[in-house]
């Protein structure tokens, strides 16, 4: 039986007891219908976990007994970076959700000429945190133990002008004169840029080529901008990274 993992933010230590905040209390008392007694894994998310069993279930303050701490044991084979053009909110929440999964570590939403329109400063405050609750969330499913960086959405040009030349980028193209199988392994860190609904203009896609990036052909279809992102993270894991 899968031993449930939750996120807790502050500093953790061995034999501590905690009170958890009132929605991760609802989802252990009404979603797993969790008991007194039974084990969980907590983590704060800058590596390790520990053991935990629920001393108190209530859907408002449950509480946990914190037990042995594990040290973290994944160590990523890529650095992997996804660039991602802001597409429509349900698309842009499955993106964000699978990248972690698939071994993103840093994830750079920006806004590109075929984005939706943009969101004032309280709106976009609330948009960053319903994206970091997606990344905690994926985290407390896939086993992993940092949470990945999320930065604060930025507008392209801004983005390509501070991008490091020096760092792969790689670009999708469906007419891209390069497969992946095509170049060499990168030593550092790989960044993949990801267009929204409708990709990038030309002029983005000019920019991102004058940046050094590489156009990549995955296929013969074009696809989504969802999967897109997905199929080039899977891809690389398998060529060079978890999968190989």
């Amino acid at each position: 039986m899968r031993i449930p993992r939750i996120y807790h933010l502050d500093n953790l230590h061995s034999d501590q007891t905690i009170t958890l905040e009132a929605q991760t209390s609802l989802h252990i008392s009404k979603v797993l219908r969790m008991e007194t007694g039974q084990p969980l894994r907590v983590f704060n998310g800058r590596g390790g976990e520990y053991d935990a069993c629920l001393s108190r279930s209530h859907k408002q303050a449950s509480e946990i007994k914190i037990g042995q701490f594990h040290p973290d044991q994944y160590t990523p084979k890529l650095n992997l970076t996804l660039i991602q053009g802001i597409s429509r909110s349900d698309r842009m929440d499955l993106t964000l959700q699978k990248s972690v999964e698939l071994g993103a570590n840093r994830i750079i939403p920006v806004w590109t000429q075929y984005s939706q329109r943009h969101l004032d400063r309280l709106r976009m405050q609330k948009r960053q945190q319903h994206w970091q609750s997606i990344i905690i969330n994926a985290c407390e499913q896939c086993g992993q133990n940092r949470l990945p960086l999320l930065a604060p959405a930025q507008k392209y040009p801004a983005w390509i002008d501070q991008h490091d030349a020096d760092e792969t980028l790689l670009i999708l193209d469906p007419e891209g004169s390069h497969k992946l199988t095509d170049i060499q392994q990168p030593k550092g860190n790989i960044n993949i840029l990801i267009g929204p609904e409708g990709g990038l203009s030309g002029e983005e896609h000019q920019q991102a080529l004058q940046q050094g990036a590489i156009p990549i052909r995955l296929g013969s279809l074009v696809l989504r901008t969802e999967t897109a992102a997905l199929a080039t993270l899977s891809a690389l894991q398998a060529l060079w990274g978890d999968f190989s």
